[in-house]
């Protein structure tokens, strides 16, 4: 029984959370006639932007969870301000393809972050062999 009812709060957990991206990219859609693909990466900065307050900062986990949402709607806004505002007029699919290169950088950026905090040149470097020489020309 207590199975159950986590993975019902599981659920209902990952249910608000598409409801919230719902909503948003619905709202961004109705007023400003932007389809914005950004909107998830933005969210998931948010998230590691908390995460990195928490980990490398040693902020404590109210202020960082009142920090990150501030910074990242910042961050929004210039990025509106500074490369979607100049697409208001044209076709819908520059403003696809505008926020969807936004995504892909974001979420390579975070992959970027990640992979430097995981592995170490030198914790690479422990179990390595020497194969053969190679031949410097």
């Amino acid at each position: 029984m207590e199975y159950i009812a986590l993975q019902l709060f599981n659920g209902l957990v990952n249910g608000s959370f598409y409801a919230l991206l719902s909503l948003g990219l619905a709202v961004i859609f109705g007023v400003l006639r932007v389809v914005n693909f950004a909107h998830g990466a933005l969210y998931m900065l948010g998230a590691f932007a908390a995460y990195l307050l928490l980990q490398d900062f040693g902020v404590g986990f109210w202020v960082a969870l009142v920090l990150a949402p501030i910074a990242i709607g910042i961050a929004g806004m210039v990025l509106e301000r500074l490369l979607i505002r100049r697409l208001y007029g044209l076709d819908p699919l520059y403003n696809f393809l505008l926020t969807f290169g936004l995504t892909l950088m974001i979420q390579d950026g975070v992959r970027l972050r990640i992979r430097r905090r995981r592995s170490s040149p030198a914790r690479c470097r422990r179990g390595s062999w020497r194969i053969r020489r190679t031949a410097s020309s």
